[in-house]
């Protein structure tokens, strides 16, 4: 938008006629801002606008051609207000060079003035006037009150319903942004930019005023915008309509914002309806703050100047503060600073110059690099000129001045021609009476509101009438006759050729292995078993060769102890033998011991034996061993004959007493009874001897019989150690052959075999020699090559539609000049999710592969048909499917 009027102090122009009076064609427009008047002057030749106050104006109305500048500056009469010659002089060379005075020099000066303005260029493209003029006869009830606060009201649900779904914006946002990329957003953020500056014509037309220039702006020569010239606001008495014009393109961005916000909402995700309304949205809201920047001229700039009541306040923030420092710093010729308002002019300077040095680093590191990079020592030539260009605003001021102080030194003009120079041409002095740009009321009223002259009473409408009553009922049958045609119904997807399931076959390595030949190519043909390619693996190798090394030494170590197994076996024999004979001894030496026991227990002590019976002196003989028992015999026999032998000499003694017999046959008695009892001592002894002897041997026995037993154990732990170890060496030397046997079938695995017959498949397998494979790792694969399967993901909105044997066409992108055509022969019961989250039904198709043109892996575009319906319905069922399902429901 383009509403600013020029600063006249920065402007000269040519000498205008004497005496001077207001050029053909320039209107006057009183307008009122509060308790002040001011005059709005249009050149029409230029379509510029200037601001006049009261005193200007009526200085203004008095060049007519007749009064010479000496009368209007004396003021006739007293009823207009006196000037100084000097003021009036510069007053005359502002207006002469705005073009408001007849032959007024504008020449190319006012050409490039109207082309460009500091650091934006502007490029006049044409004259909208007619167009908004029927857009407003059409839409302008769009501007009326009811239609602006019921879209407001819309504006803010649609804002609250998008910030409650603040992450599904974001998650689209990036969605949006890997799909389409940035040149779609910026395309479609421009066109709506275009429309944006079109609503500003519209509301400018739509109050009654003049809008005769579109066209495109460069800011700071990089930026690229549009831009509709309706400076004819100014005409404008009331100032809500001046800002609703300016306010109009933000209005409409927000408008068309929320109404795409709207549709997405009620959407189906990722639909192409959702997508381009999505799109829409963030074109809509991606400029709206650029826009609203004060400190550059955009909408922002205007509405602020609006507002605070100060046209050209960027230059009169300028224009201050220079003012202000040349009087600091003592300059002699400094101008008083302008009467206005101090804060609002410095805080907006002081803006400015931030906001413009940041924009214009940026603009120079962003083009900087570029250029730089791809254009070296040129490019930064460019950049230079580009910083030059963009620090114009800072450095041209000092070039002028130091050429002007040039000029003054070195040129020697007579006083009088300076002095008439000085009044026909000064240099331009600032009116303290006059604002920012001089605002002129011309001589003759003009209108608040200029439209094409309409046609007369007389002039004959009814055929033009007719005409267009037939056109737009001509384009009505033309629309009902689009919507009833028949169509073919259909939906399209990306697809891809796969080949149908057991008509691949891959070929795999069977271990971690490098690939050292290769036998086939793809598109070979092999038949089954068909040799591919050669594996080798240094570490199997080595590890085979250890391996069989380690079942070689297990082998003889084997041997070797089954040899000292055997003569082992023959020593735990032999000990057990000996160990079973020394028990057996002990045993019997033990029971020996416990029959002299029991017998010992049954003895008398030896005042002598007891007189017992032959009977029970042979049972207590009879348990003793049958050794002792032979001396036990022969003690008790010894026994009896003491006892026989004492009866006897007990016999001869009463006989010997009685006379009955002599001396010496007793004494023969008793010395027979003491040599018996002499021999029952003596077998008595014998007796106790063996019966030593006997415990003895007893004792030695068990101690022979726990050493036997202790070498009969040693000998069973040696033998079953010695069993365990060839155990052990034969799980060891089986395990070991079964390593063997595992890592010869890898090493017979390295053959790279064909599964089945087909076709090679996959990539170049030359560029794959010397590459590692791990174990199942695909190398190539093998397929027939006669079928394949069209694989298409069908959006669950509209696999509903889909029947089996529906006809499909689809193109690919290796063949893109042959349409292929099958018909649907499976369709997947259970959907796939993708990495939008959405349903997709993978849909089936047959394609034989007659020509042998196709191969797995190619990609393109099908098209299921559904059958032909008419193009409303088609539309209408696609509109209905775009919708949210939860919009069904109502």
């Amino acid at each position: 938008m383009h509403t600013e009027p020029p600063d006249l102090s920065q402007v000269e122009g040519r000498h205008c006629l004497f005496p001077p009076r207001v050029a053909e064609g320039v209107e006057v427009t009183e307008r009122s801002d509060g308790d002040s008047i001011q005059y709005v002057v249009r050149n029409p030749v230029t379509s510029r606008y200037f601001l006049l106050k009261l005193a200007e104006y009526q200085v203004f109305c008095q060049f007519d051609g007749f009064k010479t500048p000496h009368d209007i500056a004396s003021g006739q009469n007293g009823l207009n207000p006196r000037v100084t010659p000097a003021t009036l002089a510069s007053f005359l060379s502002k207006l002469d060079s705005l073009g408001l005075l007849e032959r007024g020099g504008l020449g190319s000066a006012i050409e490039e003035s109207a082309t460009r303005h500091g650091r934006y260029i502007r490029y006049r493209l044409f004259n909208p006037s007619k167009l908004l003029e029927w857009i407003d006869r059409r839409f302008g009830w769009a501007l009326g009150r009811p239609f602006i606060a019921a879209s407001f009201a819309m504006m803010i649900l649609t804002g609250l319903a998008m910030l409650s779904r603040a992450d599904d914006v974001a998650s689209y946002s990036s969605y949006i942004y890997s799909e389409y990329g940035i040149a779609v957003i910026v395309l479609i953020a421009l066109t709506i930019t275009a429309l944006h500056e079109l609503a500003h014509g519209v509301a400018c037309k739509h109050f009654g005023g003049r809008v005769n220039e579109v066209g495109v702006l460069l800011i700071y020569y990089v930026l690229p915008a549009f831009y509709c010239n309706v400076t004819d606001i100014y005409r404008f008495g009331r100032r809500s309509q001046r800002l609703w014009v300016i306010f109009a393109g933000i209005y409409w961005q927000l408008a068309v914002s929320a109404m795409a916000a709207l549709v997405w909402l009620v959407s189906t995700p990722y639909a192409l309806l959702a997508d381009f309304a999505f799109l829409v949205f963030i074109g809509g809201t991606l400029n709206i703050i650029l826009n609203c920047n004060p400190l550059i001229k955009l909408d922002g700039y205007y509405a602020l100047a609006e507002f605070t009541g100060t046209p050209n306040l960027q230059a009169r923030s300028t224009q201050y503060v220079r003012s202000l420092i040349a009087r600091v710093t003592g300059d002699p010729q400094a101008r008083s600073p302008q009467a206005g308002r101090p804060v609002l002019f410095v805080s907006y300077w002081l803006g400015s110059i931030i906001y413009s040095a940041v924009l214009i680093w940026f603009i120079l590191d962003w083009a900087g690099s570029s250029l730089i990079d791809h254009l070296g020592l040129l490019g930064l030539a460019v950049t230079v000129v580009l910083a030059l260009l963009l620090s114009e605003k800072w450095w041209k001021p000092i070039l002028i001045n130091c050429r002007e102080g040039l000029i003054a030194v070195t040129a020697r003009i007579p006083k009088t021609l300076r002095s008439m120079t000085a009044f026909v041409r000064p240099r331009p002095v600032r009116n303290p009476s006059s604002a920012e740009g001089v605002t002129t009321m011309s001589a003759t009223p003009a209108t608040q509101t200029e439209r094409p002259q309409t046609e007369t009473a007389t002039t004959p409408r009814k055929p033009v009438v007719t005409r267009r009553r037939v056109i737009k009922a001509s384009a009505a049958l033309v629309v009902l006759a689009v919507i009833a045609a028949p169509w073919e119904a259909s939906t399209g997807s990306d697809c891809s050729l796969l080949l149908p399931p057991g008509r691949e076959a891959v070929a795999r390595a069977n271990t971690d292995a490098v690939l050292s030949e290769i036998f086939v190519q793809p598109g070979d043909a092999v038949g089954e078993g068909a040799r591919i390619a050669q594996l080798t693996n240094p570490e199997v190798e080595d590890r085979l060769t250890q391996l069989n090394a380690e079942i070689t030494r297990l082998d003889a170590n084997a041997s070797k102890l089954e040899e000292e197994l055997r003569v082992r076996s023959e020593l735990l024999l032999s000990s057990n033998l000996k160990e079973v004979d020394r028990k057996r001894l002990a045993a019997e030496l033990k029971d020996e011991s416990l029959q002299i026991a029991n017998w010992n227990s049954g003895a008398q002590p030896d005042s002598g034996f007891s007189k017992v019976s032959n009977a029970a002196a042979a049972d207590r003989a009879a348990s003793l061993p049958a050794s002792l028992a032979v001396l036990q015999s022969e003690i008790e026999l010894k026994q009896t004959e003491v006892d026989h032998n004492r009866r006897e000499v007990e016999r001869y003694r009463k006989l010997l007493e009685q006379g009955l017999v002599g001396a010496q046959l007793y004494d023969r008695a008793v010395a027979e009874m003491r040599v018996s009892e002499k021999e029952l001592q003596g077998a008595r002894a014998r007796l106790e001897a063996a019966l030593v002897e006997h415990r003895r041997t007893t004792t030695g026995a068990q101690t022979i019989s726990l050493v036997a037993e202790t070498e009969a154990r040693a000998a069973r732990s040696n033998f079953d150690a010695l069993i365990a170890e060839l155990h052990e060496n034969r799980q060891q030397l089986e395990a070991f052959r079964q390593r063997r046997d595992i890592l010869q079938r890898e090493h017979d695995g390295m053959t790279i075999t064909a599964p089945k017959a087909g076709v090679v498949l996959g990539d170049d397998l030359r560029k794959m020699i010397g590459r590692r494979y791990g174990r199942g790792e695909e190398i190539c694969r093998i397929g027939e090559l006669e079928r394949f399967m069209l694989r298409i993901d069908v959006s669950e909105r509209e696999i509903a539609s889909v029947r089996l044997d529906s006809p499909v066409r689809f193109k690919l992108k290796t063949v893109p000049g042959r349409t292929f055509t099958g018909r649907v022969s499976k369709i997947n019961a259970e959907p796939l999710t993708n990495q939008l989250g959405q349903r997709l039904y993978p849909v089936e198709v047959q394609v034989e592969n007659s020509d042998g043109l196709l191969r797995p892996g190619m990609t393109g575009f099908a098209r299921i048909s559904f059958g032909r319906q008419s193009i409303g319905l088609i539309l209408a069922d696609k509109l209905w499917n775009a919708l949210r399902p939860e919009l069904w429901l109502f």
